[in-house]
């Protein structure tokens, strides 16, 4: 075997190239496509969140996906430096975002932050066709194929509203099954609903909607449990850009759940969740020595032993957030001063106005 470097060992590839050679590095788990859905889902949700449309489409063929928005829709026919519409390059040119400066349109608080999403299901596809509207019902429609340019249609509808509609095709040779997870998809669209009430999401069809916000999410979170409180905490504080919305409450289990989602995406690790866990140790064997259910010379609680039972979801939005991947479900930095002040002294006056539900919390430890 000649393992010496000669001067064609060092290859240089392009984007396209290197994702599809590497497809796991941008994507996480290639057991299904789910990832490519979700890509796309996070921009119509960017979009909602920025006050530009209430409604997303989502529809799963045999072997594609069809995801619409109803937000601002992309510049029309607008030309790069490069020679590609904004359009197009959207779709095919990596580290191409509207999303990275803080003082920009979604003021650094959106799910797509890398400019890689919409590149990466491209990428992975066999075939994506993008159409996009403005206000004045002008569109532009490109589609590719295998990752590359094909064509692009333009023209003008009168009467029809902005937005973006995406249609893709995920490829078998980057995906054990190329097909999109419907319920994972679908758990998705649930919870984001959830944390978006004003969203509605019809999903092959059906509504999916709720009016009550977090604390519906809770709901869905404790399943088949029975919470042991009478009343659960709800936090729902915003200064300036931050924001943290937060439900909290026990369960008849020994095990705990903790849904943390930020700017909308689902999260798995991070300092937010230490935060959240210390917040909570911390304020509960403070309570509970005032109470005097702990003695100043007993032993504080262990957060290990506190967290038993407790179910708690939360979306935090926030700027400068940073990932170890595309697919961001873990934190490497995000700033956790705003929520430490806010969820100990929620935490605290929930405590004060509800003594009973604090005493269960402490007393079944």
């Amino acid at each position: 075997m000649d393992n010496l470097y000669k001067d064609d060992s060092i290859e240089s590839l392009s984007p396209l190239e290197h994702v599809r050679l590497r497809p796991g590095m941008y994507c996480g788990d290639t057991s299904d496509a789910t990832q490519l859905a979700i890509e796309i889902l996070g921009n119509a949700i960017d979009e909602y969140n920025i006050g530009h449309g209430n409604c997303i489409y989502i529809n799963i063929m045999n072997d594609g996906v069809v995801i619409t928005d109803e937000g601002q829709g992309f510049p029309i026919n607008v030309t790069r430096e490069d020679g590609e519409t904004v359009l197009q390059a959207s779709f095919d040119v990596i580290n191409t975002s509207g999303k990275y400066r803080d003082d920009g349109v979604y003021e650094g608080t959106a799910i797509g932050l890398n400019g890689i999403g919409s590149k990466l299901t491209n990428f992975l596809s066999h075939k994506l066709v993008v159409r996009s509207y403005n206000s004045k019902g002008e569109y532009e429609e490109i589609a590719f194929i295998e990752g590359v340019f094909s064509k692009r249609n333009t023209g003008v509808e009168k009467g029809q509203t902005s937005g973006t509609t995406v249609s893709f095709w995920p490829s078998e040779e980057f995906f054990a099954s190329p097909q999109v997870n419907e319920k994972k998809l679908r758990d998705f669209c649930e919870d984001i609903t959830c944390l978006c009430p004003d969203l509605t999401i019809m999903f092959n069809g059906d509504t999916i909607k709720h009016d009550n916000g977090i604390q519906d999410l809770l709901t869905r979170s404790l399943g088949n449990g029975i919470s042991m409180l009478n009343n659960i905490l709800i936090v729902q504080e915003q200064r300036e850009k931050q924001k943290l919305d937060l439900a909290l409450t026990y369960c008849d289990k020994s095990s705990s759940n903790i849904v943390p989602y930020v700017n909308c995406g689902l999260t798995t690790a991070g300092p937010h969740i230490t935060s959240i866990k210390s917040c909570i140790t911390r304020t509960l064997n403070k309570w509970a020595k005032e109470q005097g259910i702990l003695k100043e010379k007993d032993k504080n609680l262990e957060g290990s032993a506190l967290q038993e039972g407790l179910i708690l979801v939360c979306n935090i939005t926030a700027e400068n957030v940073a990932y170890d991947a595309q697919v961001k479900s873990n934190l490497t930095k995000i700033d956790t001063t705003f929520i430490n002040s806010v969820l100990s002294e929620q935490l605290e006056i929930w405590l004060d106005n509800n003594p009973a539900d604090g005493k269960i919390i402490i007393e079944r430890i």
